[in-house]
C-alpha cells in the first residue's frame, strides 16, 4: 500500500490556516484521495488536555512549555498521524513542528539542538512532506482571529453545551453595553453576561478623568486592536494576544511599526509610564472596546447594572409580542 502524504500549514493567528486546511482536504477528497485534518496543539484527547492546561495556566518556564507541547505531539504522531499515513491516508495538520521552532525556539531562545532532539523522539521519521506557510500583517491576522460575531458564536456554543454538557453555564461577552445587549444574549441562549467596557466607564473604575472623557467622545470606529501598548510597556505577551484601545497620537506613531518600537523600547517605556501616570489619553492608551459608542455618561456601577437589567427585562417581556405573526 502506498503511504500517505503529510502536509502542515503554519502561520500566525488569523491568517486562515484552518480554512485553507479544510479547503485543501475537500479538494483532495474530490480527487479521490483519502485525507484527514488535524491540529496542534490538540488532535487527541491528551493533546486537547495539554492545550487546555497551557491556555489556562501558561508555564513560566519556557522549557516546561516546550516539554508539554512535545508530549502532546508524541501522542498526536503515535495515535493519529503515523497510523493514517501507514494506511495510505493523507494528513493535513493545522500547525506542527515549525510552530514550536518559532514560538519556543526563536521567541524564548531555546537551543535548536534541544528542539531537534525532542523531534527525533516525538516525530521522526514522520516529518512533513510539505509545509505551507501562510502570512498576513500581524495586526490584520489578529483582527481577523478575534472578529467572530457574538450572534453566531453564542448560538453555536449554546447548542454545543446543550448537547454535550447541559450542566454548564454559558456567559456571553463582547459588545454588551446596555440592556439590549443583555436581552440579545439571553435570547441567543446565554444564561449570563460579562460586561467590560461599560463598567470600565464607571465612577468606581480606576481610570483617569481624561481617558473617560476621551471615551465619551468616541465611537466603535475610533478603536483598534494593537500590540504597541504592550511593547511600549515591555510586556512579553504571546504574539496572538492584543488589546483594543482608542486610536490616538501614540497609535498613529507606532501601530504598524512594532519592530521599530521594540528597538527603542527602553526609551519609550519611560515615556509611556509617565504618560500613563498622568492619565494622558494621547501619549498612553485608553483601553476600551467597540461598545464605547454606547457610552455617554460616567455613572456608579449600581446605576449602570440596574438600568441594564431593567432595559433587558422590559425588552424580553415586550418583544415576543411584536414578532408573533398576526393571522
Amino acid at each position: 500500500m502506498k503511504r500517505g502524504k503529510f502536509i502542515t500549514l503554519e502561520g500566525g493567528e488569523g491568517v486562515g490556516k484552518s480554512t485553507q486546511a479544510k479547503r485543501l482536504a475537500e479538494r483532495l477528497e474530490r480527487a479521490g484521495v483519502p485525507v484527514i485534518v488535524t491540529r496542534e496543539p490538540g488532535g487527541t484527547p491528551v493533546g486537547e488536555d495539554v492545550r487546555d492546561l497551557i491556555m489556562k495556566d501558561r508555564p513560566t518556564d519556557p522549557v516546561t512549555e516546550l516539554l508539554l507541547f512535545a508530549a502532546a505531539r508524541a501522542e498526536h504522531v503515535t495515535s493519529v498521524v503515523r497510523p493514517a499515513l501507514d494506511e495510505g491516508t493523507w494528513v493535513i495538520s493545522d500547525r506542527f513542528i515549525d510552530s514550536t521552532r518559532v514560538c519556543q525556539g526563536k521567541r524564548y531562545s531555546l537551543e535548536p539542538e534541544l528542539i531537534a532532539l525532542l523531534e527525533r523522539y516525538t516525530v521522526a521519521p514522520d516529518f512533513p512532506d510539505l509545509t505551507l506557510i501562510l502570512d498576513l500583517p500581524a495586526s490584520e491576522g489578529v483582527e481577523r482571529a478575534q472578529s467572530r460575531g457574538t450572534l453566531s458564536l453564542v448560538t453555536e456554543v449554546a447548542d454545543l453545551i446543550a448537547k454535550e454538557h447541559p450542566e454548564t453555564i454559558l456567559c456571553a461577552a463582547g459588545g454588551i453595553g446596555d440592556g439590549r445587549g443583555v436581552a440579545a444574549a439571553f435570547m441567543l441562549g446565554a444564561e449570563g453576561v460579562m460586561v467590560g467596557s461599560r463598567l470600565w466607564a464607571s465612577k468606581e473604575a480606576n481610570v483617569s478623568e481624561r481617558m473617560h472623557d476621551a471615551a465619551l467622545h468616541s465611537t466603535g470606529d475610533d478603536t483598534i486592536r494593537s500590540q504597541t501598548m504592550d511593547l511600549a510597556r515591555k510586556l512579553d505577551w504571546p504574539q496572538q494576544y492584543s488589546a483594543r484601545v482608542l486610536k490616538n497620537e501614540f497609535i498613529r506613531r507606532w501601530h504598524g511599526r512594532e519592530a521599530e518600537l521594540v528597538a527603542v523600547a527602553d526609551e519609550e517605556a519611560a515615556k509611556y509610564r509617565a504618560a500613563w501616570a498622568e492619565g494622558d489619553p494621547e501619549k498612553s492608551n485608553t483601553f476600551v472596546g467597540e461598545v464605547v459608542g454606547l457610552i455617554r455618561t460616567i455613572e456608579p456601577v449600581s446605576d449602570i447594572i440596574d438600568r441594564m437589567m431593567h432595559e433587558a427585562e422590559a425588552l424580553l417581556q415586550s418583544k415576543p409580542k411584536d414578532v408573533i405573526s398576526k393571522p
